[in-house]
Parts: C-alpha cells; structure tokens; sequence
C-alpha cells in the first residue's frame, strides 16, 4: 500500500514486550520499519510466575521475520533501570523516537498491603516516569518523539483494582500534562486504555468473561491503534483511548455548567443537588485551566481568560 504508515529509520522502545500486548506492539512497530528494543524484566511480579527469557524470544522472533530487534531485561521501576533502557537503544541506534511504555504487574485491590501498593505504583506509573524522564532530554534536543503511555478503563471504577486503577491513574494525569507542556513542540504523548486478552486478563476469576475476551480481544487489534500513535503523523496530543476488538474510542473526561450562585451555602448545593448532578451543557476541558474559562463566563469576569472571554 503506497499509503502504508511506516517507521522505517526509527526507533522504538516498548516496555514490557516479553508477551501479550508488549509483544504484539513490537512485532508490529518492527513489521512497520521500526528498530525495536524488546524491553522485559522476566522475573515475577506480585503475582504470576515469571519468564526471564520472555524479551530475548520475542526478539528473536522479529529477527527471524527479518526486522531488527534486541531484547533488553533492565527495570523501569527504579531510576538507574529506566536509564539502562534508553541508553542501551542509544548505544546500538543512536537514536530514540518511540517510547510504548506497557509494563506492568497485577494489583491486589484497594487496600493491598503497602508493599504490593509500592509494587504497583513503582511498575505502572513511576516506571512510566522513570523511562520519560531518561528519554527526554534526547527528545527535546531532536525536537521529536512519540509517547504512548499504557492505562486502563479500571481507573473508571472496576471493582477490586483500586492500586491498579490508582496508578493508572496517575499515568493518564501524567500524559495530559506533559502533553499540555510541550504543545508547542513535534512531541505528541497519547495514552491507551487497552482491552485485550492477556496474561494478566486470563488470570481473572470469571471464567465467561476471559472466554469473551479470548474470543474477540486480540492484543494484535490493539497494536493496529497503537502504531498510529506512535507515527510521525498522529494529529493528537494529550488524548486517552479505549481501544480493543477492533474499535478505537477517544475517552472524554467533561464537565457540566453545574449550579452557580454568588452566595453559596451547604443548604442551596443541597437544594440545586440535581443541577450539580446534571448533564447537561457538557464541555471537555483540555487541561486543569479548560474549565476555568467556564468560571470566567458565570463571573462575569475574564481575568486571565480575556482573549476568549468577552468582558
């Protein structure tokens, strides 16, 4: 196809690539052209055993399809780990200009014992910051990257995966703002909430739902979305997706009008309860400031805001 979306010439680290959705993000990115490093811890996480040979075969895998890769085992739960990463595809490529970052471990609910919480946050979310956080200066000085950070529709209320969700979480708020701060830069970050048939999704306990799963959910259908935001042509920044079974959804997080008084008391929210709950005059924010511009026009007052508000 003379329209294909290609890679050729980049490179791509994909965190967590030793099976499942990891994997089948780099088989594709590599398929695509891309240079890939196959990033895989291969020890036990808080739950399910561990396969430290996991990276090297999917890498091997891709070799042998004739694309190039090579299988990295280091830790993006600890700073030093994190740079490890980056730095081994600097020193083999010379370059980075994808970052997928999709490790992560199971979670044990809301209130898991503090070390699983540590274990969870320190995978899912300040993994996702210690891999930026080496790679970013290397973007800023090309003046290009692409991000796609890994949450979860849990972090929508999905009973028992409070520290799942939680540092899931954190993931989206990271991305928003990073995406916010570099608006004006050919850095693009874009965040999946993926929905496919994995290791960890086998291990539920319903038995219906994972057939379901099995049956539709692919990991291949995800990486199909993934590689587009990981193109040098994804026309967004700072955007959360669903996306699973072949269907790719943009996730809003909006805001009503509300009920708005001068004089406020506990007793008038009370009585306007229903106009707080109502959905009405929806608006999606684009960041923390978005919603004050709604402010701004029940005010009276543009403030900040004067450009779009008229006073």
């Amino acid at each position: 196809m003379s329209d294909e979306l290609r890679l050729d010439g980049q490179v791509a680290i994909v965190t967590g690539a030793g099976g499942g959705l990891g994997a089948a993000h780099a088989v594709l990115l590599a398929e695509r052209g891309a240079r890939v490093l196959v990033n895989d811890l291969g020890t036990p996480g808080v739950a399910g055993d561990g396969d430290p040979g996991a990276a090297e075969r999917v890498a091997a895998g891709i070799r042998a399809a004739g694309g190039q890769a090579l299988a990295d085992t280091h830790s993006v739960a600890t700073v030093d780990g994190a740079a490890a990463i980056v730095d081994h595809a600097l020193q083999e490529w010379g370059q980075v200009d994808v970052v997928l970052n999709n490790a992560g471990i199971f979670g044990r609910g809301a209130f898991s014992p503090p070390e699983v919480y540590d274990a969870v946050l320190s995978t899912h979310l300040m993994g996702t910051v210690n891999v930026l956080r080496a790679v970013w200066p290397h973007f800023l000085e090309r003046g290009y990257g692409r991000v796609v950070n890994t949450a979860s529709s849990s972090f929508l209320g999905t009973p028992g995966s409070g520290d799942y969700a939680a540092a899931k979480g954190g993931v989206i708020g990271l991305s928003r703002v990073l995406a916010t701060d570099n608006r004006d830069r050919d850095i693009a970050i874009n965040v999946l909430m993926p929905v496919a048939h994995t290791r960890m999704t086998a291990a539920a306990p319903d038995p219906v739902y994972t057939d379901w799963l099995q049956r539709w959910f692919a990991p291949e259908k995800v990486a199909a979305f993934a590689l587009l935001l990981c193109h040098r042509s994804v026309p967004v920044s700072g955007e959360t997706f669903l996306v699973g079974a072949g269907r790719a959804s943009r996730v809003l997080f909006a805001t009503t009008r509300g009920h708005f008084e001068d004089d406020p008391s506990p007793e008038s929210f009370r009585d306007h309860f229903a106009e707080v709950m109502a959905g009405h005059d929806l608006q999606t924010p684009t960041s923390g400031q978005g919603d004050l511009i709604r402010y701004a026009e029940l005010l009276g007052d543009p403030g900040p805001f004067a450009p779009a508000v008229p006073g």
